[in-house]
């Protein structure tokens, strides 16, 4: 109202409504203006009683002694028409041109075809929006079969490879681990890999409510269109991996609704990078890298590039102000529980790139934390990475888990190369 109290039913007062009815008046009046002032060479606009609702502006203009349309007869709207002319010299009154040749006044289109303008500007072809796919995408096919062997432990993005699948079905020996039914007998590829990312980013890893579970387990397979027959097979996965303790008295299923974060997306601005840079900070931080690992670095092949770097972690969780970054990975790396142990694990991380990823997602993970967390000391906060190759999560031994705590030094100039400077640094925000 006038003392700029909110009303929150104008229908309610008559006076509210007047006001607002004037106020929407004043707005039509500033459009009209604008509208009749901004031509170049000539403006056409007409007179007419278009409704009963209270006056237009082009009318409140014409006939300002009268407050409804209703009573704006044609003879008064003539009147105001000619008065306007009479006073401005500039305003022709007569019936709207029926060709746009009539217009006067305006340039002549010009006769010969309209041309291309020529471009002369020059383009960055390395800025662009980066992922760790496509910084990784030079290692796909140039595993070093002397250092790695010839197990190829291929990205659940990815679809199964030919020689994968000629694997044939599961040897029949003690250790092996699947059933028909089993997890192990899950398709590969693509959308298996998204469909157990699905169920497990929406999963209550406290798994109090079975019956809600088994209906996510059911519903996502569906989704992504499998069969209900496996899920049983994501139930006892997600028994295993949530009880599955990770370090001491660090289990998922412990973790409070405030301290995991799923999906976390960052966009950071990424500095100038080339391959050999980054190759150049695993070489002098080999002695900290598990073994091969700086080695392998020197197969990254990707285009010289600045601009953003972008990504999705699957999980942060925190345990006692400690905080862990966790990777879900659908990768089949064999039948039996040896296929999934340490060796041939750090054989799948190292073939698919997958180093470059958590050392990508731990350096965007330390800049988050660096603004947000009071005192912040990586060597205190960063409780490592976990990459859980959830085929093979052994509930009675270390199989299946792959963990490795980036040593801080690496993580420091790594970041630094990858992101430039860091804000927290800059505002004393790190030790």
């Amino acid at each position: 109202d006038n003392d700029l109290r909110l009303t929150l039913d104008p229908s309610a007062q008559a006076a509210s409504q007047a006001l607002a009815l004037r106020e929407a008046l004043a707005e039509d009046l500033r459009l009209a203006y604008v509208a009749l002032t901004r031509a170049r060479n000539r403006c056409y606009t007409s007179l007419g009683v278009l409704s009963r609702t209270p006056l237009s502006a082009p009318l409140y203009l014409a006939c300002s002694d009268t407050d409804e349309e209703s009573k704006v007869t044609p003879e008064m709207l003539a009147q105001a028409a000619r008065d306007l002319a009479a006073f401005c010299p500039e305003i022709h009154l007569g019936p709207p041109p029926q060709e746009i040749e009539d217009f006067s006044g305006m340039d002549a289109l010009p006769e010969a075809a309209p041309q291309c303008r020529t471009f002369t500007g020059t383009i960055d072809w390395g800025w662009r929006v980066s992922s760790f796919s496509a910084l990784s995408a030079g290692l796909h096919g140039t595993a070093r079969d002397g250092e790695l062997g010839d197990m190829r432990g291929a990205d659940e993005l990815a679809e199964p490879s030919q020689a994968s699948e000629e694997r044939g079905p599961a040897p029949e020996t003690q250790e092996t681990v699947v059933g028909p039914d089993s997890l192990l007998a899950f398709p590969k590829g693509a959308r298996p890999g998204t469909c157990l990312h699905a169920f497990l980013e929406h999963l209550d890893f406290s798994m109090q409510d079975q019956a809600r579970a088994e209906d996510l387990a059911r519903t996502t397979l569906a989704e992504y269109g499998f069969e209900e027959r496996f899920s049983p097979a994501l139930m006892d996965m997600a028994r295993v991996v949530t009880r599955k303790e990770l370090a001491p008295s660090v289990r998922l299923k412990d973790l409070g609704p405030g301290d995991r974060l799923d999906e976390l997306e960052f966009l950071l601005p990424l500095a100038d990078i080339d391959p050999k840079r980054l190759a150049g900070i695993y070489a002098r931080h080999a002695d900290s890298l598990p073994p091969g690992m700086a080695e392998r670095a020197q197969d990254l092949s990707f285009v010289d590039q600045n601009g953003f770097l972008t990504g999705f972690m699957d999980l942060v969780f925190r345990h006692q102000g400690v905080y862990f970054l966790l990777d879900w990975k659908s990768n089949h790396l064999g039948f039996q529980v040896r296929d999934y142990e340490a060796e041939p694990m750090l054989r799948a991380v190292l073939d698919a790139g997958y180093f470059l990823q958590y050392h990508i997602y731990t350096a965007a993970l330390d800049r988050f934390l660096s603004l947000r967390v009071a005192d912040y000391d990586s060597s205190r906060h960063l409780g490592g990475v976990y990459y859980l190759f959830l085929r093979g999560v052994n509930p009675d031994g270390p199989e299946g888990v792959f963990q490795d705590r980036p040593d801080p030094a690496f993580l420091q100039e790594f970041s630094q190369v990858l992101f430039g400077e860091d804000p927290a640094s800059s505002r004393g925000g790190r030790p």
